[in-house]
């Protein structure tokens, strides 16, 4: 979905807030986008300034800065809904959900990384189970001189001039 800016999202950590800042930064990689929020339920980590450049303005220990893909929820403008109850429940719901599915994936990562290990090939061996290939159906080469050095005169024109001496310039 599409981030807006003065829209509600849940976070991925059960955090509820307002965009405020959507775009790309001075600390992140050019080719990402940053989302800055004013955090409403939970605690932010400082007031919209990030190494000294300002994305946005809020209290000290309210802001946070968050990739995109960290926006689990879209709850629409600020100012049509207030934070109650049922969205804190909802929110932490939801970032025990997400933590139960990124752990599932990270335990599947690293047995994919585990069986990739097991089934690398691995030997004992000088050259490491490298061996120079066998040509069991091998002939001998009958081209007639195919790949023989070749001459650069004819051999009429060396004949000829065998036992002369080459005139001084």
């Amino acid at each position: 979905f599409k981030i807006h800016v003065n829209h509600r999202y849940i976070l991925d950590d059960g955090r509820i807030g307002v965009c405020r800042f959507k775009g790309r930064t001075a600390f992140g990689k050019s080719s990402e986008d940053w989302v800055g929020i004013v955090v409403e339920f939970g605690k932010g980590k400082h007031n919209g300034t990030v190494n000294g450049k300002a994305y946005f303005r809020c209290r000290d220990g309210q802001g946070a800065m968050v990739k995109t893909e960290r926006i689990l929820i879209d709850m629409g403008h600020s100012t049509k809904c207030q934070i109650d109850n049922s969205m804190k429940l909802k929110a932490k719901e939801l970032s025990e959900e997400y933590a139960i599915i990124q752990e599932e994936k990270r335990k599947e990562r690293e047995l994919k990384k585990k069986n990739k290990k097991q089934s690398s090939w691995q030997t004992d061996d000088e050259y490491a189970g490298w061996s120079p290939p066998k040509w069991d159906d091998f002939k001998e080469d009958q081209s007639d001189g195919l790949f023989k050095q070749k001459l650069n005169y004819s051999k009429t024109l060396l004949n000829k001039n065998k036992d002369k001496k080459a005139p001084k310039k």
